[in-house]
């Protein structure tokens, strides 16, 4: 089977990204083609069909540049002209899009429909739902625009906190979904949590569109045996993931400071918090600002931690760091939202916290993980030998990829 591989970006830029590459990997060890789509970028994996890729577009800036690109957001003709190109080249049997907002837009889609090639799309995170796609604005979770009323979010400010980008915003929601470019050119949605199905349902999307398979876990990662001795080192604790405002790692940084919490916190990770983090670090005395990591680098350090952090103030639709640090045997503490409550209920190995409980709750959490830290760690490398294992990922995506097929 030859199946296309739909992303804004084709390097390794965050959990999406990780995803698509991993799951190019398992088709492609399972005697399948991976063709990939994607916009040009210097840090591009090397294809042989990025010829094909889209021109790359600098939007983290608000500008006259960036604003001249607003058409390009909208409706990405290039994009369109592009695939439809490798379509005729290629000759896929299917579509597997990740994120194809902003850089390469909905157009694709179009240009999918045309060729009556089937359309499979991962949620990834909210865009076909929200102007922001965080769902979460003001400092808290939103789901104001499941009325279809996206001035909502020039209202309030939800792009950067900003008139302009917001409304510009609100138009290309309004546009793209009076069109209903997602709803009605995208013919089967992956969630990778019963959140993320119940919250597209929520917001109107039809039940029998959306199959829930949770990620899967490389092959090359692999699970943990944990030592007797894990418990009894000095407690350390890990953050893993981008320094962004939604992830929650501002209120972490600075509720260790506050309430004075004597173990060790490792932050791992870059992103725009990044100078405002390190310099609340500097005098901290016990956070550390690790930086940059690479994948398996960071695995194969986990298991020193005490435990993985994940204070999300925001409405995660997986936990890929979850998932992967459960595998190193290192349980996890998750705040109370969004799919993070799945895994670490399904695993019983860790905690949640929540943040509404003044901190309390969070250091409530730290003190019985010390406790109970071998217990947890058992629990997680017993459940992660029986879950999101590639094989029974694969065999459920193929059944998905054969039902379009055959229709």
């Amino acid at each position: 089977m030859k199946i296309l591989q739909i992303n804004k970006f084709f390097y390794r830029r965050g959990g999406a990204e990780q995803h698509m590459f991993d799951l190019i990997d398992l088709l492609e060890k399972n005697g399948h083609t991976a063709v990939p789509f994607a916009s040009r970028h210097p840090l591009n994996e090397p294809s042989i069909y990025s010829g094909e890729f889209v021109a790359g577009a600098d939007l983290s800036e608000v500008s006259w540049r960036s604003a001249l690109l607003a058409p390009r957001v909208l409706y990405n003709f290039e994009a369109k002209r592009k695939l439809t190109n490798l379509i005729r080249l290629t000759r896929p049997d299917i579509a597997h899009a990740h994120l194809i907002y902003h850089h390469l837009s909905p157009s694709v889609l179009v240009a999918l429909q045309k060729a009556k090639i089937p359309v499979v799309m991962t949620i990834h995170d909210w865009k076909p739902l929200c102007p922001n796609y965080l769902l979460y604005t003001e400092n808290a979770p939103c789901t104001r625009c499941s009325d279809r009323q996206y001035i909502h979010a020039t209202h309030h400010r939800c792009i950067k906190n900003k008139f302009w980008p917001s409304i510009l915003s609100s138009f290309e929601a309004y546009f793209h979904h009076n069109r209903r470019y997602y709803e009605d050119y995208i013919d089967h949605l992956i969630a990778p949590s019963n959140f993320a199905r119940d919250m597209f349902i929520n917001f109107g999307w039809s039940a029998d569109k959306i199959t829930i398979l949770p990620h899967f876990l490389t092959p090359e990662i692999k699970i943990a045996e944990v030592a007797e001795e894990a418990s009894a080192r000095a407690p350390e604790f890990a953050y893993v993931g981008r320094l962004s405002p939604e992830k929650g790692v501002k209120e972490l940084v600075e509720y260790w400071i506050r309430a004075k919490v004597p173990y060790a916190l490792h932050i791992f990770g870059e992103g725009p918090l990044y100078d405002f983090i390190n310099a609340l670090c500097l005098n901290s005395g016990n956070i550390f600002m690790a930086g940059r990591f690479k994948r398996a680098e960071l695995f194969n350090q986990l298991n020193r931690f005490t435990a993985v952090i994940i204070p999300s103030v925001f409405f995660e639709t997986f936990g890929l760091v979850a998932m992967e640090a459960l595998a190193a045997g290192v349980p996890v503490i998750a705040h109370r939202r969004g799919a993070l409550p799945e895994i670490v209920t399904a695993s019983k190995a860790g905690l949640l916290f929540d943040w509404s409980e003044a901190g309390t709750s969070l250091r409530l959490a730290l003190d019985e993980m010390i406790k109970k830290r071998a217990i947890f760690s058992h629990h997680a490398t017993q459940y992660m030998k029986h879950h999101h294992q590639s094989e029974s990922y694969y065999k459920a995506l193929m059944a998905i990829y054969q039902k379009l097929l055959t229709k």
